[in-house]
Order: structure tokens, then sequence, then C-alpha cells
């Protein structure tokens, strides 16, 4: 068996609108890598980058279904306790990133992405800095990793799911059935508070 880092805490940024197995095949695939001893789920309280979110608490309560069983993940909500007038559109995911330095001092904080979205850090607030003062754990899904990635970015290969909340939203406005990309109780939030419709 490979070296298992305990001292590092994996960060899995997102909106999470809703949570799906796509999702969860990424956490799980970063658990097994053993990369990390643990994982942060933080959904967005406000995507800085995307319209109107479904209200927070579903997107939440949705999060800690979808994850909470998963071992060694955890859902976070940082987010929600950092939230005030200044932060009208979103929260800088840098901010986020202190906020969380601040309060866990004894593990080193890794973030976990994909190709797509390491390309758009540098388009972010404070993005360059992000890049250079953070590790991450960039998931593969069989596609060629982008050329030329510097020393502090890791490389996990999961299977291939190809799924979003976008998907998943328009399914749910069409009438389409969204099982099995949704476990049964986000389906059930989904249904009973009518979101997406």
């Amino acid at each position: 068996m490979g070296l298992i880092y305990m001292n590092r805490v994996g960060l899995f940024f997102g909106s999470f609108d809703p949570p799906h197995i796509g999702h969860a095949n990424v956490v799980m695939g970063v658990v097994n890598s053993k990369l990390v001893d643990k994982v942060l789920v933080i959904p967005a309280y406000q995507n800085i980058w995307k319209g109107r979110s479904t209200r927070f608490p579903y997107r939440y309560a949705m999060c800690c279904m979808a994850f909470d069983s998963l071992p060694n993940v955890f859902v976070s909500d940082i987010e929600k306790s950092m939230m005030n007038p200044d932060y009208d559109k979103g929260i800088p995911t840098y901010d986020v990133l202190m906020e969380l330095s601040s309060r866990i001092t004894d593990k080193e904080l890794v973030i976990i992405t994909t190709p797509e979205t390491y390309r758009e850090i540098p388009n972010w607030h404070n993005g360059s800095t992000i890049l250079k003062d953070y590790k991450f754990i960039m998931v593969i899904n069989g596609e060629e990793p982008p050329y030329g990635l510097p020393d502090n970015v890791s490389l996990v290969y999961v299977p291939t799911i190809r799924m979003c909340s976008t998907c998943i939203r328009n399914r749910v406005k069409d009438g389409v059935g969204i099982k099995p990309f949704v476990r049964d109780d986000v389906y059930e939030i989904i249904k009973q508070y009518k979101l997406y419709v």
C-alpha cells in the first residue's frame, strides 16, 4: 500500500444543486487515493459565478444526505457562518480558505478540483495566490491531464460518470426520472419541496 497522509484535509467546493452520483464518485476517488485522511464538502452559500441557486438550507441538507454516510467525508456549513452583507454576491473561495486555515491549524488543506475548474482559478479573487499557496488533487475521468501541471498538483483517476447538476435540474423540469443519479433521500427532498420544477 502507498503512503497515507494523516495530516491532510481535502476541500471539495461547489454549489451541489443538487449533489449527485458524480460528486460522490469524485469524493470517494479522493478518499480511496489515501492522499488525504478526510474530505470536507463545502457547499457555496451563493455561488459567485452562477445566478440564483436553490436556497442554502435545501442544498446543505441534500449534501448531508448524499455525503455523510461516506467514510471520512464530512459536510461543512462554513459559508453560512461567514455570510454577511459584504458578501451579497457570494463568498470568494480565497476568503473561505483563509477562514478554514484559521479554524484548522493542525492539518494541511488540499483543494480537490477537476481540470475544468482548475483552468478557471486564475479568474477567481486572488486566484494566482491560491494556485501558488495551495496543493491540489485533480480528479481525472480517463481524459488526458492538462499539460505541464506544477508539482503542487496530484492526479487521481476515477471511473467516468457523466452527470451534472444542471442535467438533473433539467430532467426534473422536463419530468424525466433522476434515479439512480441522486440518492433516494435527496430525491425525496427535491420532490417534497418541488425543487427545480
